[in-house]
């Protein structure tokens, strides 16, 4: 493959989160507000503004 350059704190997320079903391609959390719908969300329109489609938390399509 491709050889990789990793800062700190990439190095340390991929420790953390390798092979963990939540690790994505980028190395970041899933949260309410990325626009990827993850386990526990009915919607993630990429904002966390309510009222416009989906709720500011995430867990009701209003």
């Amino acid at each position: 493959g491709t050889p990789v350059t990793l800062d700190l704190a990439e190095t340390v997320n991929l420790t953390a989160y390798a092979g963990h079903p939540g690790c994505r391609p980028d190395c970041t959390k899933p949260r309410c507000g990325d626009g990827i719908l993850d386990a526990g969300e009915a919607c993630d329109d990429g904002n966390d503004v309510g009222g416009d489609g989906c709720a500011a938390d995430c867990l009701s399509v209003p």
